[in-house]
């Protein structure tokens, strides 16, 4: 199943659209149900150009097939205006010079996922993620993350990516010096 949220901060005029794929019955959800969820940033380069200089295409995927085998309900909340870090994809585009992230800086807002969540009356979450600050905007908008799951590529090819995200942005990801099966499921 699918669907599309529009949001808009307050006092706002910009309004940001964001597509849902999910599994299961949302009008079945109470506030004791964990929820398997991903937020998931647009990657045109890689979800539509076939780029393997990030993991972004596999996380999508893996993130789908991880929700498929989970029992109960599941939801990957996409969001379109996330290319780039929400630098946009021109700004990707023009900064490209076939480093790890042509652009400086994270400039993702994550509270329209919070505001979707509350929406559809979610209350409790498995995250697949690796990245503190997902989970850090859920938990301090009153939505109980139960377990961080990771979701880490084996593709040897990524092991430099992987060592600038931990160290750039605090992913809890392996870094050069570690390997890895030391990425495991945190529970907050």
């Amino acid at each position: 199943m699918q669907g599309c949220f529009k949001t808009q901060k307050n006092g706002d005029t910009h309004v940001e659209e964001h597509a849902i794929l999910y599994k299961g019955d949302l009008s079945q959800l109470n506030e004791e149900t964990d929820v398997l969820i991903r937020l998931n940033s647009a990657c045109f380069t890689g979800d539509i150009f076939g780029d393997r200089s990030c993991d972004c295409t596999w996380q999508l995927f893996e993130a789908l097939r991880m929700i498929e085998k989970s029992p109960g309900v599941g939801l990957i909340i996409y969001h379109l205006e996330h290319e780039g870090k929400a630098h946009g994809y021109f700004e990707k585009l023009k900064a490209f010079d076939g480093t790890m992230y042509p652009v400086d800086g994270d400039r993702r807002d994550f509270l329209p996922a919070v505001a979707i969540l509350h929406h559809l009356k979610i209350h409790r979450v498995r995250v697949i993620t690796n990245n503190p600050a997902k989970t850090a905007i859920l938990t301090e908008n009153e939505i109980n993350v139960v377990a961080t799951v990771p979701i880490v590529s084996q593709d040897t090819g990524m092991v430099d990516f992987y060592h600038y995200k931990a160290t750039v942005f605090g992913h809890a990801l392996p870094r050069k010096d570690i390997s890895n099966s030391s990425a495991t499921t945190v529970e907050p």
